[in-house]
């Protein structure tokens, strides 16, 4: 992302960088993040500063993360003047965010452009230490902000969507065409703002096995839940009590379940473990 009078810098593809230089399109993600004198923010991807610089006089603290060295220097020179601000050289796949953030509270709020290649990783990541965060206001490949949003029995939904959806209250943000960047990417991108739920309804009893049902139930799109589960190491023993229990017909493909059929079909399977292992 660049800002305004920034030195030039290429783009490096193996950092699949776009540089947002709409001006508008700026202004309206800042929007959307909402923010506030009092907050603190974390920017992943600060590219050339383009969101980077705005922000900084109107928060109280912010922590931007990026991988390349020599935008991380280019920031950093035009920043020299607001101390409430830390450019960091990280690996936002492999930062320590409870570490750079430290004890809640107070939650931050993210503020994204997310790198094609690893946006569904780095959502993943960040909605599994959700506790830190107020939202997520994220750009992403239009691609994926489909199947963020999509509902059931559409093509584009998918583990992610019952992920996101399940732990997210989502809102639609806008559509960036490519020559809001630079260089131009072949796609169109999104605008999203995820706010985690403070209690999830219907709640799975065990969320990491809910994640795990999911994934498996979608390990073979085309196949039923009976074919996808049946030869689970987990689930195997556990899917026909578990489809009895909750009324569900095995025979039903996973992009068919609603996220809140996903938790009870997750929570009579922990019934049904329990029964097994008693």
């Amino acid at each position: 992302m660049a800002g305004p009078g920034a030195p030039r810098h290429h783009a490096q593809k193996r950092y699949g960088q776009h540089f947002l230089v709409d001006e508008s399109a700026r202004e309206k993600i800042l929007e959307l993040a909402g923010l506030g004198a009092g907050d603190r923010v974390l920017e992943i991807g600060a590219g050339r500063g383009a969101l980077t610089l705005r922000m900084a006089p109107r928060v109280a603290e912010l922590v931007a993360l990026e991988i390349d060295p020599v935008l991380v220097t280019l920031v950093q020179g035009q920043l020299e003047t607001h101390p409430n601000v830390r450019i960091l050289e990280q690996d936002a796949l492999q930062a320590d965010l409870r570490t750079l953030l430290g004890e809640v509270p107070p939650l931050w709020k993210v503020v994204a452009n997310l790198p094609y290649n690893i946006a569904s990783r780095l959502l993943q990541k960040l909605i599994r230490q959700r506790e830190l965060f107020l939202h997520f206001t994220v750009m992403v490949q239009k691609e994926l902000g489909d199947r963020i949003l999509a509902s059931p029995d559409s093509k584009d939904y998918g583990f992610l969507s019952v992920f996101l959806q399940y732990h997210c209250r989502i809102r639609g943000g806008f559509t960036l065409p490519p020559g809001a960047f630079s260089p131009r990417p072949k796609v169109y991108s999104s605008v999203l703002q995820l706010v985690p739920r403070a209690a999830p309804s219907p709640r799975a009893e065990d969320e990491s096995q809910f994640v795990e049902l999911v994934k498996a139930a979608y390990a073979h799109r085309r196949k039923t839940l009976q074919n996808n589960l049946r030869f689970h190491p987990r689930f195997g023993t556990l899917w026909e009590e578990a489809t009895r229990r909750c009324g569900m017909d095995p025979k039903r493909r996973a992009e068919s379940l609603t996220v809140d059929e996903f938790v009870t079909l997750s929570n009579r399977m922990r019934e049904a473990e329990s029964n097994e292992s008693a």
